[in-house]
């Protein structure tokens, strides 16, 4: 199922979802781990379209 279908139908379960969010404030140490692995993902990406351009 769509995410935004779900959240069309149940916004009770979307609302809930964002509370606990901004309840725990911050980010669990898998999501932390995910956001940096995410960045270097990026940086190596930036850097082998640099050296295409070469």
């Amino acid at each position: 199922m769509p995410r935004n279908a779900l959240t069309q139908r149940h916004p009770d379960l979307k609302n809930d979802f964002y509370a606990k969010v901004k309840e725990r404030g911050q980010p669990t140490d898998p999501e932390r781990r995910l956001r940096k692995k995410i960045t270097k993902l990026k940086e190596l990406r930036a850097a082998d379209t640099d050296d295409e351009d070469l």
